[in-house]
């Protein structure tokens, strides 16, 4: 009995392991994530201001999101093999700040 219980459990990993290393591997989409908070009543005032979607780009090694907070928008670009990070934040229709972060190793 106990032999079979090894057997089955090593037929049950090998099937799971063929099945993680033969799923499509994605490199290149768009993810939405939809946000929600939970605020007291003195953050509520400000629950405009908090993005309620983000969208994110990825290529590669490569991603950029996007979010909507109230008057602005976030805009993030990173590439991760040259640890290259920039935040612009756009507000009324013109660049109003603009941040760069390299990262040297």
């Amino acid at each position: 009995m106990e032999i079979t219980k090894k057997i089955t459990l090593l037929i049950l990993l090998f099937v799971q392991a063929v099945y993680v290393s033969a799923q499509k591997k994605i490199s290149e989409g768009v993810i939405t994530y939809t946000v929600t908070y939970d605020l007291d009543a003195e953050q509520l005032k400000y629950a405009d201001l908090l993005p309620k979607k983000i969208t994110c780009y990825f290529r590669g090694d490569s991603t950029a999101a996007v979010a909507n907070q109230g008057d602005a928008i976030m805009k993030g670009v990173s590439v991760f093999k040259a640890n290259f990070h920039s935040l612009i934040v756009e507000f009324t229709n013109r660049i109003w700040g603009y941040l760069n972060i390299i990262s040297n190793p």
